[in-house]
């Protein structure tokens, strides 16, 4: 059973402690920054989980337009979170190891 806080509302929803959620630094899509590469963050890490929203969406069809808007492609209905930057040339999440995420996943 999990440990953290149960809501007690039927759903068998519980809340985590910050001490029991899951880090990067044990999840096997978090990579750690290598120092010697151009503009690493110290001690941080890249999130293998959140895809370049690009390579995940696909633009709307013209009747949904109303400003340029996108949504997930069909084979990536359960992607999560995206990362995106204005130039649409690179975009990646960095975090510290001790963020804590819902997709964790233990390495």
């Amino acid at each position: 059973m999990p440990r953290g806080v149960n809501l007690s509302d039927g759903l068998g929803l519980w809340l985590r402690s910050e001490e029991d959620m899951e880090r990067c630094k044990t999840c096997k899509h978090w990579t750690p920054e290598d120092p010697q590469e151009y503009g690493s963050l110290l001690g941080g890490g890249e999130c293998q989980k959140a895809p370049q929203v690009w390579d995940v969406t696909e633009e709307l069809g013209e009747e949904d337009d109303w400003n340029g808007g996108k949504r997930l492609k069909p084979e990536h209905a359960a992607v999560l979170a995206v990362v995106e930057d204005g130039s649409a040339y690179r975009a990646r999440l960095v975090t510290m190891p001790d963020f804590g995420c819902v997709q964790h996943e233990q390495a």
